[in-house]
């Protein structure tokens, strides 16, 4: 389903169900953040039919982007791992602590209007090139992959128009992307997220615009 030519898959993990090449190390000795949105006392946000957390949503496409990032010789940072509560400044910490080469912030996005669905990536003021590079080789890859309208790579001002709008995106130093990976306010939207096969395509579109900025 998800070959190509640049990465020919070998075996299967039979845990996470996601295709392994273990002659794939492309990103050797990158480390990569990946920072699943809100968690612990955070989880408000919730799908036009409820069924669907973004917490714990966008915590299983962080735990199987790691998966699937396993092959390339990355070493994968995660600001958690479980439900817990962390706050933005240590959200920030963690990846500086790390000395990250990449932050990517997973969220799922909500609309008053239902009717609203894509994805889009938001990308950091510091470092701005390298930032939007990263966004638009993520959004680009994602929405090919799963069919997602392209909402874009955008950047957000705080109200003042003078600095990101985002908090984890003004505490972090490197490369930064906050990613809306669809609208669980909208119905088809929620129902894919619901569905862990669909959550797995997403990690491998968010792996592929990985693995696409660090070719550039």
């Amino acid at each position: 389903m998800f070959a190509n030519n640049e990465n020919l898959y070998i075996k299967k993990d039979p845990g996470h169900n996601f295709p392994i090449n273990i002659y794939n190390r492309t990103l050797q000795d990158k480390i990569i953040c990946l920072d699943p949105g809100h968690g612990g006392k955070d989880r408000y946000n919730k799908g036009y039919s409820g069924l669907y957390v973004e917490a714990d949503g966008v915590l299983d496409i962080a735990l199987k982007l790691r998966h699937a990032l396993l092959d390339t010789g990355a070493k994968i940072i995660l600001t958690r791992d479980k439900d817990m509560t962390l706050s933005l400044a240590e959200r920030c910490h963690i990846a500086e602590k790390a000395q990250a080469d990449i932050f990517i912030s997973i969220h799922t996005d909500a609309c008053g209007d239902p009717a609203v669905r894509g994805a889009t990536a938001f990308y950091s003021l510091n470092p701005l090139k390298e930032s939007k590079k990263l966004a638009h080789s993520i959004i680009e890859e994602y929405t090919l992959i799963t069919g997602e309208p392209n909402r874009g790579a955008r950047f957000r001002w705080n109200s003042r128009k003078t600095d990101d709008y985002y908090g984890v995106l003004r505490g972090t130093n490197m490369p930064a992307v906050i990613m809306e990976c669809g609208f669980h306010t909208n119905s088809l939207n929620e129902a894919r997220l619901l569905m862990p096969e669909y959550r797995l395509i997403v990690a491998h579109g968010l792996k592929l615009g990985i693995m696409r900025y660090f070719r550039k």
